[in-house]
């Protein structure tokens, strides 16, 4: 009876080893995916460009990857002309990160604007984080004015684009404001950990009457992460 159970088991084991062992496909044994990395090794952003258009959703996003990789400022009003264009929220969130990646500033309004076309949360959300790469002074009140309407996905992306906009240093006094309220504990930990970053982190701001706020934060709030950005932000309180 040994030998039969042990017998079976090794059946098992074996028929599992070889339908575990099946060869992953390799993408570069498609044609247009080499075109599509061959152009980005040339940094060849005209011959990427047909790619934007390709039947192929897969296609689609190696060649927005690699307007990412390359981020040349020139190709950031075809990609933003795309948005609009494409139903899935994959290209377009595909999209916004390149834009993001890019950082083109004169294209920061229109991003702004577009996101009263898009429906899916997961979209807006990719757009507004890569707006905050992209910021400029003229942009900067739209941008802290965005309609979040108390939607966590968006608020964290919200707090990670002023994050983003603060890095630049292109920021407001509703700008800190706007993060001063993301830092509030009822917010989830990543839209609060965006908030604390800003304010550490964004050059020449003064906290001074903000002072009782980062206090809390930095001696009460549940996550470590946030705990310490709030002291860092400390700094930026005149003593």
């Amino acid at each position: 009876m040994k030998k039969t159970i042990l017998a079976l088991i090794s059946i098992v084991i074996i028929g599992t080893s070889c339908t575990q062992k099946s060869e992953p496909q390799n993408k570069f044994s498609n044609e247009a995916i080499q075109t599509v990395y061959s152009f980005k090794d040339a940094r060849e952003t005209d011959s990427l460009k047909q790619f934007l258009d390709y039947g192929d959703e897969q296609i689609k996003l190696e060649a927005i990857s690699a307007f990412a990789s390359l981020q040349d400022s020139a190709s950031a009003v075809l990609l933003f002309e795309k948005i609009s264009n494409e139903n899935s929220n994959l290209l377009n969130g595909a999209i916004a990160h390149a834009l993001g990646q890019i950082g083109q500033s004169t294209i920061c309004n229109n991003m702004i604007n577009v996101l009263s076309e898009i429906d899916s949360v997961e979209a807006k959300a990719a757009i507004i984080e890569a707006t905050g790469k992209c910021m400029s002074d003229e942009a900067i009140e739209s941008f802290v004015s965005i309609e979040i309407n108390d939607n966590e996905n968006l608020k964290q992306a919200h707090s990670w684009g002023l994050y983003r906009s603060g890095l630049k240093g292109v920021t407001n006094e509703k700008a800190t404001t706007k993060a001063l309220e993301y830092l509030n504990s009822n917010n989830s930990v990543e839209t609060r950990l965006g908030a604390a970053h800003y304010l550490a982190r964004t050059q020449n701001l003064d906290l001074s009457v903000y002072e009782n706020e980062v206090v809390n934060s930095a001696k009460n709030d549940s996550n470590a992460e946030v705990r310490l950005a709030s002291v860092v932000a400390l700094l930026n309180v005149s003593s």
